[in-house]
């Protein structure tokens, strides 16, 4: 139980909005980048194969297919025990390493952490990391937990190869989301800097103002071309320029593989056996918060004239994504936060001015003004509900 919504739902929604950094790759380009660029024979890289199950361990791809929201992993009988045990959990471990292979030998002491390897925490607004994602919400660097992300970094031997692994040097924060960016700053074993896996530069490409997914070599990998450019690397080069008080600018072209991995939130299981109360109570303030995070970015897309329509109604629900109140229609009602009858930036704009600056600050004020007046017994019209209105310390 209290497993998480899927993944895959997530990875499926091109992200519109990014609100990490300035600098997204979100542009079109008349000339694309070709299909594969560099000469990756003569290249060492950080393999990041998709279709080929060729990803870093763990990542939030491994969702992908999983009907209870747990890692999907593709186990053979040479699986390792921790691939075995990463393929029922609901999240990465906040203790285990990270693992990521690499086509060829590494230099071990090219590695340096916050220098070319990154391991970044991120947050949403509403606290949900998974349906935040799948919500197109903004997020935001949690500078809160960069002080709390300690790792080191080392090479191991893989498969007549080698692999980059991050270790944790104190668990990770539960409930969160990690960006992973490693350079072109790491060496291979003769000197040389590494490049970015085939499949990996394809991804990157921009595509064209008319097809964003033009060059892709499978049109299956349109979403996380939109994760690479909009979300991902500009959020390990808006860190590396932030925490080198702007000496390590980092271009796209500088990135040899990012991507982003998923704590579980397990630990709180045992938590709310003791205090059930407060179970019940995260649950109605979790929904408070996601719900509201979403109408609020739904507001932004809906000014900007984003085409909100899908191909079919949801599975689970029967309703188009951002059909909010359910009436068989996707239309400023959906919307309209403040209800004066219509949508505006009043409905999305709470802390910036302008609607080119939209992001994690407007969603997070309209999030908490939402809280402020939030106690389960009032919005559920139940005093019964009284001894979750405070939580109890946990």
């Amino acid at each position: 139980m209290f497993k998480k919504t899927l993944i895959s739902l997530a990875v499926a929604s091109s992200l519109g909005l990014t609100g990490c950094f300035s600098g997204s790759n979100s542009g079109g380009n008349d000339n694309p980048k070709p299909q594969y660029a560099g000469d990756a024979l003569n290249t060492t890289y950080p393999l990041f194969n998709p279709a080929k199950r060729q990803i870093p361990t763990p990542t939030d791809l491994s969702f992908s297919g999983s009907l209870d929201g747990t890692f999907k992993l593709d186990l053979t009988a040479d699986s390792s025990p921790v691939e075995i045990a990463l393929d029922s959990l609901s999240g990465a471990s906040t203790v285990d390493p990270i693992t990521i292979k690499t086509s060829g030998q590494i230099d071990k002491s090219s590695l340096k952490p916050n220098q070319n390897i990154f391991l970044i925490p991120v947050k949403y607004a509403s606290g949900d990391p998974i349906q935040g994602l799948s919500n197109q919400e903004p997020p935001t660097v949690d500078l809160a937990k960069v002080a709390k992300t300690k790792f080191i970094v080392d090479v191991i031997d893989v498969d007549d190869s080698t692999a980059i692994r991050i270790t944790p040097t104190e668990p990770l924060a539960p409930n969160t989301r990690y960006v992973v960016g490693i350079t072109k700053g790491v060496k291979d074993v003769s000197g040389k800097s590494i490049g970015q896996d085939p499949v990996y530069a394809n991804i990157t490409g921009e595509g064209t103002e008319a097809d964003p997914n033009f060059g892709l070599v499978n049109a299956a990998l349109a979403p996380i071309r939109s994760l690479v450019n909009k979300f991902w690397e500009p959020t390990v080069s808006g860190f590396a320029a932030a925490i080198s008080n702007g000496a390590n600018k980092l271009s796209a072209n500088d990135i040899a593989m990012s991507y982003s991995f998923t704590t579980s939130n397990d630990i709180m299981v045992t938590r709310y056996i003791a205090y059930p109360e407060n179970w019940l109570r995260d649950q109605l303030e979790g929904f408070v918060r996601v719900s509201t995070a979403k109408k609020v970015v739904g507001a932004a897309l809906f000014a900007s004239g984003q085409d909100l329509e899908e191909a079919a109604p949801s599975p689970l629900t029967g309703f188009q994504k951002w059909d909010l109140n359910r009436d068989g229609s996707i239309d400023s009602k959906d919307f309209d936060v403040n209800g004066d009858g219509s949508v505006s930036t009043a409905d999305f704009l709470f802390v910036n001015t302008s609607p080119a600056n939209f992001g994690y600050k407007d969603v997070e004020a309209a999030v908490q003004g939402a809280l402020a007046t939030f106690e389960p017994s009032t919005a559920l019209n139940n005093a019964a509900l009284a001894p979750c209105d405070t939580p109890n310390s946990q």
